[in-house]
């Protein structure tokens, strides 16, 4: 009797065996799946990156927002206007109608063919000098 009951549950415990190893089994077919699901995923990833890594480096050049303050001079705007127009071509500095990512406008610049001391100059009198010595 001691013996029959030994037997039972030694299959009990074998059937047991038998279910975790079902188990694991099936849990290890899922990682296994997972992981070349992940590797599959990483190749695209791999490729989407190379062939839109130089359109998103090229976007955010011409994104690119040059924006100066109120109070600098104009030699420094003169600079780094050519310089953003060269590089930007046709974006902010380029094409003043262009908005740019955040809805803001660019600041315009312009050059005055007039001197700063207008004044000045309208009140001088100029000397007439004749061409051929008399």
């Amino acid at each position: 009797m001691a013996d029959n009951f030994l037997r039972i549950a030694l299959q009990k415990k074998t059937e047991e065996l038998h279910q975790r190893d079902s188990v694991i089994d099936k849990l290890r077919s899922e990682l296994e799946a997972r992981n070349k699901l992940i590797a599959s995923l990483k190749v695209e990833l791999e490729k989407f990156g190379t062939a839109m890594k130089p359109l998103l480096d090229q976007m955010s050049r011409h994104m690119h927002v040059w924006s100066s303050g109120d109070e600098e001079d104009s030699s420094s705007l003169s600079s780094s206007s050519s310089e953003s127009e060269r590089d930007d071509r046709g974006k902010c500095n380029g094409d003043k109608r262009t908005p740019s990512v955040d809805n803001t406008r660019c600041k315009r610049l312009a050059i005055s063919a007039e001197p700063p001391c207008v004044e000045k100059i309208r009140n001088l009198s100029l000397r007439k000098v004749p061409k051929t010595d008399q």
